[in-house]
């Protein structure tokens, strides 16, 4: 039987913050997922007992040339096997009920193809703030593309949880100019999203959102 969820982390020679990125998976209180993890450095395969982890729900797929962040990004879409897709980046981590949150979000509107958190920035991992349920509210696209565009929620584009199926015919990250992350790409999906479906929002930050000296964040 498929899983509920795919969360998908594309990595490149981070392995530090890596491990800490699937940890904050493995804690999840909805354990019903599987995480793909895509390596992007050809230079040193991975495997679960270089990552310190051993579980069944782990697959590593170890890139044997570079694709580059987008591209590997995107062609984690098609390896997901859950009926709702999560990117999350090999520097950030979720909250332990990230995933019990969107669920639970999801069987209330199993029809919107869209779920959003709100988000901290920080270095350390603020576990004492796992606990706070969110207020779920439902919008349509159009109202929901609104409020966005006034920047009424704090979100991160391509940090939504997306139905699979949908989310695999929209295609993912669109390269805009040249730099290796695409500003403002992962601003479009939002937009892309709400313009073909409603859209949830989940008023409580579940991404710890991390800022180092190597994060575009900074």
């Amino acid at each position: 039987m498929p899983p509920f969820f795919t969360i998908a982390i594309p990595t490149y020679n981070r392995k530090g913050l890596l491990k800490e990125s699937i940890q904050s998976c493995l804690w999840q209180t909805f354990g019903d997922f599987e995480l793909v993890i895509a390596n992007d450095y050809p230079q040193e395969a991975l495997t679960q007992e270089m990552l310190g982890v051993n579980d069944k729900r782990i697959r590593i797929i170890n890139r044997p040339k570079n694709l580059g962040a987008l591209l590997n990004m995107n062609a984690l879409i098609v390896e997901a096997k859950g009926s709702y897709f999560v990117w999350l980046s090999d520097d950030d981590m979720f909250m332990p009920s990230f995933l019990h949150q969107a669920a639970e979000a999801i069987k209330l509107y199993p029809n919107a193809a869209a779920f959003y958190s709100t988000f901290i920035l920080g270095l350390q991992y603020p576990g004492t703030m796992a606990e706070k349920k969110g207020e779920i509210n439902y919008f349509n696209g159009r109202n929901f593309l609104r409020k966005y565009l006034n920047q009424c929620f704090q979100i991160q584009g391509w940090y939504g949880v997306f139905k699979t199926s949908f989310f695999k015919k929209l295609g993912g990250m669109e390269q805009l100019g040249k730099a290796w992350y695409s500003p403002c790409s992962d601003a479009l999906i939002p937009i892309r999203m709400s313009m073909l479906s409603d859209v949830v929002f989940i008023n409580t930050p579940l991404i710890c959102y991390r800022t180092h000296e190597d994060s575009i964040s900074q």
